[in-house]
């Protein structure tokens, strides 16, 4: 087969974010795995792509970057025609985008989660119309899908129900962890790591963006309390923030009297990353809706004691390894951040759940999924039907 996969997320600012890992370790497993099947990455013209190893793979600088807003109306206008002048047999839509007209071609989609569906108003600026119908459009794309694959239950669910799609539509495959999370061996890496960020003393660690959906604001909101109870502690925002956003967490940490105590690095390579995570004393992540949440995952693999949410995928991605929250309740989310910086018992109880949790995903086995729905769509077989209550299980 010939399989063509959108690689632009590598080369947009969604690098930094989950879409880029998801793109960047799916196309590296499935090259390592397969062979047999020759792979088309698509990106954009003139900008930096990632090298791939292997024989198989070639990279199609056909697409035209136009920014988000645009990017849909040359969708509509052109991307089918150029996808049909590669000679695919399979196309995979890592992220949302409009398909029009008749394709030549079977569709995969992986569908993250539905989040500008369920909370448009939060999501959109009300005078953006434009986004409002591009998303429309997107959302068409992922309907007139071969197949879909979900990467949690939960979102799962989401598309049967809010856009109608059948289940046997549906492939359920959890996402994996880059193997470089895992626990640090010796504090001189993590104090090194520190003082190149200007870190000192204790931090809990928040990875995400300001969406709203995330609620870094009501952490933020929380801290003082925590900081009475549990002393001092700080807070580190690891995230490409825009400055607009920057100076709003920067605004209300100083209203809140904390502002010495947040520490906003911006981007972080990897290999900082990991650092910065197995050297926090928790991750809280009280986000209000997830469709995978991975930063979940990587707090475990490092050691690092998880407070997350009790809705939306993510007591599907924790289980019992993470203590789960109301995410709008300020006083749950305080004493559940206050339960494990000052209980050591639950600490260690916490790590070790967490690190048998994340051994529980993968990367190659969910390219071992992908790879199986490719053969399935290509040879036009239906996935079996699974017995009552077992439909995406692992």
């Amino acid at each position: 087969m010939r399989i063509g996969i959108d690689g632009r997320p590598l080369q947009t600012a969604s690098r930094y974010r989950g879409i880029g890992s998801y793109t960047q370790s799916l196309i590296k497993n499935l090259l390592a795995l397969d062979h047999d099947n020759h792979y088309v990455l698509f990106g954009f013209e003139g900008s930096d792509f990632p090298a791939f190893e292997g024989g198989n793979v070639e990279f199609a600088p056909a697409l035209t970057e136009l920014g988000v807003d645009r990017r849909w109306v040359w969708e509509l206008l052109f991307l089918n025609g150029i996808l049909s002048c590669y000679g695919l047999d399979l196309f995979h839509a890592t992220e949302p985008c409009c398909i029009r007209g008749p394709a030549h071609y079977a569709i995969v989609h992986t569908v993250h989660d539905l989040a500008p569906l369920i909370f448009g108003r939060e999501c959109f600026n009300p005078f953006r119309v434009d986004r409002r119908v591009g998303y429309r459009r997107q959302l068409g794309t992922i309907r007139r899908a071969d197949r879909i694959i979900a990467v949690s239950r939960s979102t799962a669910d989401d598309i049967a129900s809010l856009l109608n799609v059948p289940r046997d539509r549906i492939t359920v495959s959890h996402e994996g962890i880059d193997e470089s999370f895992a626990p640090v061996t010796g504090g001189s890496i993590v104090e090194a790591c520190k003082a190149r960020y200007g870190i000192r003393g204790d931090y809990i660690i928040f990875v995400g963006n300001t969406e709203w959906r995330k609620n870094l604001f009501r952490v933020l909101r929380v801290l003082p309390e925590v900081r009475d109870r549990c002393g001092d502690v700080g807070l580190l925002i690891v995230s490409p923030l825009p400055e607009s956003r920057r100076r709003e967490v920067r605004a209300l940490s100083g209203k809140l009297g904390i502002g010495e105590s947040v520490h906003i690095p911006g981007y972080v390579p990897l290999r900082d990353m990991t650092a910065l995570m197995g050297g926090a004393r928790m991750l809280a992540f009280p986000s209000y809706y997830e469709g995978f949440g991975l930063p979940v995952l990587e707090a475990m693999a490092c050691g690092t004691p998880v407070l997350t949410s009790n809705i939306s995928s993510l007591p599907e991605v924790a289980g019992d390894a993470a203590l789960l929250v109301d995410p709008y309740s300020d006083e749950e989310i305080c004493d559940g951040i206050t339960r494990i910086l000052s209980e050591e018992g639950l600490r260690r109880e916490m790590r070790e759940k967490g690190l048998r949790r994340a051994g529980l995903f993968s990367w190659k086995k969910h390219a071992a999924d992908v790879l199986k729905v490719y053969r399935e769509v290509a040879a036009g077989r239906e996935p079996p039907v699974a017995p009552p209550g077992e439909a995406g299980k692992r």
